[in-house]
């Protein structure tokens, strides 16, 4: 996996709560699960050494923001973090894609300048 790969995949299973071992073994497997079934994906929002750089300077902000315990930060650069992911993926699955309404209302709440253009 690499060295990025370790320390991403570490800081999201953090996030998620399943870093220790006192979770139940079936819901780590879950979720080990559905990170490698959804790891494919990732590696195509990743193709570029600038969308690994995006990803890096995102958990920087998520984590600076953790550190400070500023909640309303924390979910807006996650947010920010996931929109820009799945945005990345739809256009390199399907070029020119218009975004769902789901991703524009997201946009919209968190104030991240996604427009339907």
């Amino acid at each position: 996996m690499g060295a990025i790969g370790d320390a991403n995949r570490a800081l999201h299973f953090t996030i998620y709560g399943i870093a220790s071992e006192n979770i139940p073994a079936a819901l780590a497997a879950m979720l080990e699960h559905q990170k490698q079934r959804f790891s494919r994906y990732r590696r195509l929002c990743w193709t570029e050494p600038s969308d690994q750089m995006r990803s890096i300077l995102d958990h920087e902000h998520i984590v600076d923001s953790w550190k400070r315990l500023a909640a309303d930060a924390v979910e807006r650069e996650v947010a920010r973090h996931v929109l820009t992911g799945v945005i990345a993926l739809v256009q390199r699955l399907e070029p020119g894609a218009v975004m769902s309404p789901a991703l524009l209302q997201v946009s919209d709440r968190f104030q991240l300048g996604v427009s339907d253009e």
